[in-house]
């Protein structure tokens, strides 16, 4: 509506309505609503400007905990803290201000190059650059996470095929919300018949918690994308109280061990137990293993032992500009691993 206080009377109602009690079957059932508002013209012009608009105030509801929140109130508020991150990202993706940056995975058996992660990075023209820590969990509560996502594929496909990779595989992260979207694995590939990249090259990284979301939905994606070739990693594995369930319904080729696990793999040896027990369970079922967050030589040697199968972490390289890694990807064959990890 266009008046916002004869409209604040109509919302409450409904979120009144919505909030109250419901008897199923007998039983009580309360449902939460949270409401962000947004009004024309002061909010936008356009439906797609509007809704946005409405996403960042019902995140802000979401986030403080409130019934209703209206945009206006969001964008006057002196501390806007991720809500103003989340308003500048529609912006940040016209203006280019999104960039990929890479970091290698190595074969712990010959050194070679496995895998490259794709990992987003943004430059904000006022706070400098954000970790993908600070938006990508806001975006996620939007309809930005599809185009970013998608600028990531396209952006990395096209960059491993100009660095002429040869066989490397690519890894790229996937949010819950694109693992229920229906039209999400036909976008993948369409993206990749676009590039020319091949599908049995590129790996998504899904965590736990993106996968029982919405378990039939994310097996139906899943499944689509792995039929076409298309890999799939679980990220972050050992974190989640549903590791082994997922392991169950789910077939996958790939699982990274968390980085909390690996630190300490040389001073704890529970944490050591364990990683060696998630290596031992994964091969057994046919998968194989990469271990995050490997950062010196103590621990590359321990995975070794352990059977790990590829290493990925600041000890091995830094996630680089995609200038940097064509000269890294071209050097590779002049550094031997020992001292690379020793030395970085």
């Amino acid at each position: 509506g266009t008046d916002p206080v004869r409209s604040s009377g109509e919302i409450v109602a409904i979120h009144n309505a919505i909030s109250a009690p419901h008897a199923i079957e007998g039983f009580p059932l309360t449902v939460g609503v949270s409401i962000g508002v947004a009004t024309a013209p002061g909010d936008g012009h356009t439906a797609a400007e509007l809704l946005r608009a409405a996403d960042v105030a019902m995140y802000k509801a979401k986030r403080c905990g409130t019934p209703i929140e209206f945009y206006d109130n969001c964008i006057k508020s002196p501390q806007r803290g991720r809500l103003s991150l989340l308003s500048d990202l529609s912006e940040a993706l016209a203006e280019h201000q999104l960039h990929i940056h890479f970091q290698p995975q190595l074969r712990m058996a010959d050194g070679a190059v496995d895998t490259v992660e794709a990992l987003i990075r943004w430059q904000h023209p006022e706070h400098g650059s954000i970790p993908p820590s600070e938006f990508i969990g806001v975006a996620e509560q939007t309809d930005l996470i599809g185009p970013i996502t998608e600028l990531v594929l396209r952006a990395a496909t096209v960059g491993m095929i100009t660095a002429s990779a040869g066989d490397v595989k690519l890894a790229v992260n996937v949010s819950a919300r694109s693992l229920q979207d229906a039209s999400f694995a036909d976008e993948v590939l369409g993206v990749l018949d676009k590039s020319g990249f091949p599908p049995a090259r590129l790996e998504l990284e899904v965590t736990e918690r993106a996968i029982v979301t919405n378990v039939e939905r994310s097996t139906y994606t899943i499944s689509r994308l792995r039929q076409e070739g298309v890999r799939i990693a679980i990220d972050d594995f050992g974190v989640g109280y549903s590791s082994y369930q997922t392991l169950r319904l789910l077939d996958v080729d790939r699982v990274k061990i968390d980085r909390d696990f690996v630190a300490a793999l040389t001073t704890e040896p529970r944490d050591r137990l364990i990683v060696a027990s998630l290596i031992g369970l994964a091969h057994e079922l046919g998968l194989d293993v990469v271990a995050e967050g490997v950062e010196n030589a103590e621990i590359w040697n321990a995975l070794t032992t352990l059977g790990c199968d590829v290493a990925q972490g600041y000890g091995i390289a830094r996630p680089m500009a995609f200038p940097d890694l064509r000269g890294w990807l071209s050097r590779w064959n002049d550094v031997r691993v020992d001292e690379l990890v020793i030395t970085q």
